[in-house]
């Protein structure tokens, strides 16, 4: 048996037989959720290559998968990358026990799981852009469900995430003459330059983000933000990959400095666009244009502390966004809206909600005490031994994000209303309760959780320039 075979067609066979299943959100989610946990521990523990045994049956487990011409490998170093995208699609999936999504999204993320999983496996690598954008087409059902119009954000996404591939793809063209040995500057530039477009389309970076804010704005927050942590993650992992395969682009330092640059343009972005905002959706979507951000100023700093923050970075990340999600979901059930003006004096109606969604946003901002300070700090003193200016931008993005979180803090709790008001589950209670303790105790107590996590993600490329 290739192992491959089960990694990225279990999920997909178990999508399409959740798909027979015409609602029952909460089955689902249980299922789905028990499904990739175990594809995870099996991962975990299962051979890529040997033997099981059974009693008297021996089965003979391959890394390798053929289809096509094409190589599916699991290696052993690829384990954890494929772990941690079925935890982190485990845990978004527990999310949909507290709120109500599209009846078809734990079908349709079991066969993102999968694509994106084959992406980290193919070989040559840069197909991986292939099933990338696949992944992107199963999401469109998520975003656009049947009946319902589909919004200006979502056709944006469909775009750029499309106009990328065709740049990854002629870069593989190109570089095969590079591999072989070919040290033309001329074409070294011409194909770092595609493939910088082409990765500027997949990961958002200005000016190709106003898909963001959009799709935050027009579609429901959970399922707008698994969307968005999926594809962010898998594409930031297949970036730095790509860079520690080829010398030419781990070794040079303008890349290094143009990651930088594009880094601190993104959180300054992101975070001022936040603190300007009037919608608390589009507040999450620029959020997310700045923690990317964060990972490409961790990837600039090409050194072995520079890629462990940049894997640590995923957990406060997926962890934080997860509950802003939730939160952004309940409170859009209870009042219609997430636009200021609809939104006041939610907090005093609603305080436990409004105090997982300040909990999540300052995560994501980095004050202390929360799951995302430890890794912003490592990230910040990193910088700042390089450059000081390169630590100060960020730094002011933060600012900019911060800010926004305050002003939304002040609508939501302003008024006269005293009385608490119903609507808000026990189930919803019970999960907002445990991420903002997760928050907590992972901000506390680092040394508990980021130390495995680092060793579960020691196989991502090392950077060094």
């Amino acid at each position: 048996m290739s192992a491959p075979i089960l990694w990225i067609f279990a999920p997909l066979a178990a999508g399409l037989a959740m798909l027979s299943i015409p609602r029952r959100t909460h089955l689902k989610a249980v299922l789905g959720t028990g499904i990739l946990v175990l594809l995870a521990w099996a991962t975990w523990i299962l051979p890529t290559v040997d033997t099981v045994s059974i009693g008297s049956l021996s089965i003979g487990i391959s890394d390798t998968l053929n289809i096509l011409g094409r190589k599916f490998i699991l290696s052993a170093g690829d384990r954890g990358l494929v772990i941690l995208i079925d935890l982190i699609t485990a845990f978004w999936f527990t999310g949909t026990l507290a709120v109500k999504v599209n009846r078809m999204f734990i079908p349709l993320g079991l066969g993102i799981v999968s694509a994106e999983v084959a992406a980290l496996m193919v070989d040559p690598f840069l197909y991986a852009a292939l099933l990338i954008e696949l992944a992107v087409l199963i999401a469109i059902p998520i975003l656009a469900p049947m009946g319902k119009p589909i919004g200006r954000g979502v056709i944006r996404f469909l775009i750029f995430q499309t106009l990328a591939l065709p740049f990854i793809l002629f870069t593989g063209w190109m570089l095969t003459g590079v591999e072989a040995g070919t040290a033309d500057p001329a074409l070294i530039l011409r194909a770092g330059t595609l493939l910088g477009l082409g990765f500027a389309f997949l990961l958002a970076i200005f000016p190709f983000h106003t898909w963001i804010p959009l799709v935050a704005e027009e579609n429901h927050p959970y399922e707008a933000g698994f969307v968005f942590m999926m594809q962010s993650t898998v594409v930031l992992l297949f970036g730095v990959n790509l860079m520690s395969r080829y010398s030419w682009l781990n070794s040079s330092a303008d890349v290094y400095a143009i990651l930088r640059l594009v880094g601190a343009l993104m959180v300054v972005i992101g975070g001022l666009s936040a603190a300007f905002e009037n919608h608390l959706g589009r507040m999450m979507g620029y959020a997310v244009i700045a923690e990317t951000g964060f990972s490409l100023l961790a990837a600039s700093l090409g050194t072995q502390s520079g890629t462990e923050i940049f894997s640590l970075l995923f957990l406060p990340r997926v962890l934080g966004f997860g509950v802003w999600a939730i939160t952004l979901s309940i409170l859009r059930s209870l009042v219609g809206s997430l636009h200021f003006s609809t939104i006041q004096g939610a907090g005093r109606k609603y305080p436990l909600v409004v105090v997982g969604l300040v909990l999540a946003q300052l995560s994501i901002v980095g004050l202390p005490l929360l799951a995302g300070f430890p890794v912003k700090l490592a990230l910040f003193e990193a910088l700042a031994s390089q450059s000081s200016q390169a630590a100060l931008w960020p730094l002011l993005g933060s600012a900019f994000l911060l800010t926004g979180v305050l002003h939304s803090l002040g609508v939501l709790t302003i008024g006269k209303q005293r009385k608490f008001a119903a609507g808000v589950s026990r189930m919803q209670y019970l999960l907002l309760g445990a991420g903002g303790l997760a928050l907590l105790v992972i901000g506390i107590q680092p040394q508990t959780v980021y130390p495995a996590l680092n060793i579960l993600l020691s196989s991502i490329g090392q950077l060094a320039h």
